[in-house]
């Protein structure tokens, strides 16, 4: 379920707005009640006193309702002689005052509340009264007309909290918009015109992923090319090595294209290997290093399987130095790790010479060995032979040129590093990885 942040916020916004106008009027409105109360039950007080110490009461009649109707705010006096005899007012219909006692009281008369303040003097007892609706409609419109004027301005703060939200997020759409006319060829850095500590931090993470992504897809491009271009190559010789089988005119020679047929399908073989480990390999792919796995074990089975091709160029391929040992890693990886290395010290090993695998445990390493006794890597080339496709110049073998590259990103997802160096007597070479040894 998806929610907008701008609706969200504006909710929230205008809520808050709202509420507080709430409050601020039921505030206005309470304080307002109570100086209205103030206000009137001296008005109720100074009237009764003004009139409870006149000698004849019946003298105030004519300044005085005596028709029992209220004026405009309500106030109805009533007004008893020393006798108790009604005077004026509402004592008419009336023995008594509706308060028994003397002062301000609260009390429900002809079913609403009235606010009465009785005042007993010389000339007899008054009774000052006034309902309690007349004072509320009267601190209504005081409100009202102390709050019309402030509507526009909640009107326009409303508006201001809108007009910021879309403007605060405005950013934000800004990316969206940006990001949304990035493809594949497009993935320039997101330019947004804003300086906001929130927004720019996301920015920035979103211009780091698109570089990311252009290096991965830059890389992708060209080991795709450069595939491509390895694969035509053995592709074209085996159409023209197959065209020799088909033209062949006696077994002897038909015999011949057919070696070097199967040869050529072989090359082709490995390089689709190496191709597809590598495609494995790239981008952002994981190895698990959570396993316990004997590096021992790896290299045994490794020499098993690269026994057939050493025994083809008659080397000698063994181990004069062999440890079981732990290392923590993928199972799977590390054989690919040691299979590129010794398959490639095989390869680039002439006729009639020797590969040996050795392990050694150190303190803080495990360290796998191969010496080969071929020509060696020159200094300036050790960095380059790590490069996709990079096969030395002159050294006469064939090959994909992906096995070191391999190699290398297996030892980089494992945590291992890679010392290359010269061999026995400064001949050949000897590789050496450095793997994180097992905990126990």
């Amino acid at each position: 379920m998806t929610w907008s942040i701008r609706r969200r916020l504006l909710t929230w916004l205008v809520s808050g707005v709202m509420l507080s106008g709430v409050i601020t009027t039921l505030v206005v409105y309470l304080k307002a009640q109570e100086e209205m109360d103030e206000v009137y039950d001296q008005h109720l007080k100074q009237i009764a006193l003004s009139l409870r110490d006149q000698e004849d009461l019946s003298v105030s009649q004519p300044a005085i309702p005596d028709d029992g109707n209220e004026d405009k705010e309500g106030i109805v006096v009533s007004a008893w002689d020393r006798a108790g005899k009604p005077v004026f007012g509402l004592a008419n219909d009336r023995p008594s005052p509706a308060a028994g006692h003397p002062g301000y009281s609260t009390v429900m008369w002809d079913n609403k509340p009235w606010r009465i303040y009785v005042a007993n003097g010389s000339g007899g007892t008054v009774e000052v009264a006034q309902p309690l609706a007349a004072r509320t409609v009267i601190v209504m419109w005081i409100v009202l007309r102390i709050l019309l004027p402030t509507i526009p301005v909640v009107l326009v703060l409303i508006a201001l909290v809108w007009l910021s939200v879309r403007q605060g997020l405005k950013p934000l759409a800004q990316v969206t918009e940006a990001l949304a006319t990035r493809t594949g060829a497009t993935l320039q850095p997101v330019a947004v015109d804003t300086n906001a500590e929130e927004v720019m931090p996301f920015i920035t993470a979103v211009n780091d992923l698109l570089e990311r992504l252009e290096r991965e897809i830059t890389k992708q491009k060209s080991f795709v090319a450069d595939a491509a271009h390895e694969i035509r190559t053995p592709l074209a010789a085996l159409q023209i090595q197959l065209e020799l089988v088909q033209s062949a005119d006696d077994a002897a020679e038909r015999g011949a294209a057919l070696a070097q047929l199967r040869s050529g399908i072989e090359r082709l073989t490995h390089l689709s290997q190496q191709l597809l480990a590598m495609a494995r390999l790239d981008p952002g792919s994981t190895w698990s290093p959570t396993q316990k796995v004997d590096l021992s074990e790896v290299a045994i089975g490794v020499m098993g399987e690269l026994w057939p091709l050493a025994s083809a160029k008659d080397i000698d391929l063994g181990s004069v130095a062999h440890e079981h040992t732990l290392v923590q890693g993928d199972p799977d990886a590390l054989r690919m790790l040691v299979t590129n290395i010794v398959d490639n010290a095989i390869r680039y090993t002439p006729q009639g010479g020797r590969v040996d695998i050795n392990l050694h445990r150190h303190t803080e390493t495990v360290e796998l060995e191969v010496i080969d006794t071929g020509n060696g890597i020159p200094s300036d080339d050790r960095d380059r032979v790590f490069d996709r496709f990079y096969r030395g110049v002159g050294n006469g073998t064939s090959g994909s040129g992906l096995g070191l590259a391999i190699v290398k990103r297996i030892a980089e997802q494992c945590g291992a590093t890679i010392a290359l160096s010269n061999g026995k007597d400064g001949h050949g070479l000897r590789f050496c990885v450095f793997l994180k040894p097992a905990g126990n």
